[in-house]
């Protein structure tokens, strides 16, 4: 099934983007739609993570409904800005300005309807922290294995789950100061004097954005693509060793029953379904 939906996925956005080319609409356009459609579920899928109050129709409807507010705010302002609706009246900056507004800002009045009209959660997360251990657990039954054979798999200590959560509440920490820092930074200190001294690009202050910009990509690839596979080498490599050391004790232990079996005259099974899997440990 995981193969099937790649090649479905390829062959419709395939298909939808060279459908999209010949309609005009560029990646610019696409850009800023793709606020107008997605930014309704930024601000119910952060407070999954930070407010153990909202409820589950408040998770649930608030992007839907966001949508739709964001659809009208985007379509009536470029029928009312210039008359007609195109590729070039709604991919203006106002139309898109609105539609994008609209849908990050109407989860704030989405969210609290719902949660306090049909009650909150108050949702502990101890559910969340648990997932890992029932994957591990899970897979250790189905292949009949000890839980600490598993890659990564691990019965923890509570002293060891202590440490861990440590360790996490540190990481939540950091990661809340850097969003605040780069939110001020990025919406506030940086654009906004800009915007309202009128400043117009010069050549070499446009070269110097640009140079800016483009190194902050690259430092993003490296953060998402490259340091995740550095960070996850142990694990790779000892899953790796696993998979390949599993397949050569599969084959030792076939060999070991055939010579058993010539030596002592007691025949194994062979007939298929009967196989018996050998004995991990």
């Amino acid at each position: 099934m995981s193969h099937a939906a790649v090649v479905a996925y390829a062959t419709i956005m395939a298909a939808l983007s060279t459908g999209l080319y010949y309609a005009g609409i560029s990646l610019g356009y696409l850009y800023l739609l793709m606020g107008v459609i997605i930014s309704s579920a930024v601000l119910p899928a952060a407070l999954t993570l930070l407010w153990n109050k909202q409820n589950w129709w408040a998770a649930t409807l608030t992007p839907p409904l966001g949508l739709a507010v964001s659809l009208i705010a985007w379509l009536v302002t470029a029928k009312k800005e210039f008359g007609v609706l195109t590729v070039d009246s709604t991919g203006a900056n106002n139309p898109m300005l609105a539609g994008n507004v609209a849908a990050l800002l109407s989860p704030l009045v989405f969210i609290p309807v719902f949660t306090y009209a049909l009650g909150p959660d108050n949702y502990d997360w101890l559910s969340m922290r648990d997932i890992q251990k029932a994957d591990d657990h899970d897979i250790a039954a189905a292949a009949h294995m000890d839980l600490e054979m598993i890659p990564g798999g691990h019965d923890e200590s509570r002293a060891e789950e202590e440490v861990e959560q440590a360790q996490l509440m540190r990481a939540a920490k950091i990661a809340r100061w850097l969003t605040v820092f780069l939110t001020i930074a990025l919406l506030v200190l940086w654009p906004m004097p800009m915007y309202a001294s009128g400043y117009v690009f010069s050549k070499r202050f446009f070269t110097g954005w640009i140079s800016v910009g483009i190194l902050w990509l690259f430092c993003s690839a490296l953060c998402v693509g490259v340091y995740p596979l550095w960070e996850g080498r142990h694990t790779m490599v000892r899953t790796a060793k696993a998979m390949f050391g599993k397949g050569k004790m599969k084959r030792g232990a076939t060999i070991h029953e055939g010579e058993m079996a010539e030596e002592t005259g007691i025949s194994t099974p062979t007939e298929k379904g009967t196989e018996q899997p050998p004995k991990m440990g």
